[in-house]
């Protein structure tokens, strides 16, 4: 099981075919800038065993959080802004996250 943060890269740009030679099956929700998630896991020669429950829970625009169930496992992933500088919106995003 992998968790991937900060892909940079836009959801069709993500390299899921590149992955798949390698083994893993992925889900992910890219975005352009420095946000992006994904779960990578190894294939066990199933798709199904990677199951993506939600594509981006948080209404807040930006790809930072995912969810996979993972033979009968959930896996969740979530990137925290580092709030710098206090006071500012980037501490008020992470306290409404967590």
């Amino acid at each position: 099981m992998v968790s991937l943060q900060e892909l940079k890269a836009e959801q069709e740009a993500f390299p899921v075919n590149a992955l798949r030679t390698l083994g893993y099956e992925a889900v992910w929700q890219g975005e352009r800038s420095w946000n992006g998630v994904a779960i990578l896991a190894r294939n066990q020669g199933s798709r199904a065993d990677l199951h993506k429950a939600c594509r981006e829970i948080l209404q807040i625009g930006q790809a930072r959080y995912i969810e996979a169930a993972v033979q009968g496992v959930l896996i969740t992933s979530i990137y925290l802004p580092n709030g710098n500088p206090q006071p500012g919106p980037k501490i008020q995003l992470q306290i409404g996250l967590v």
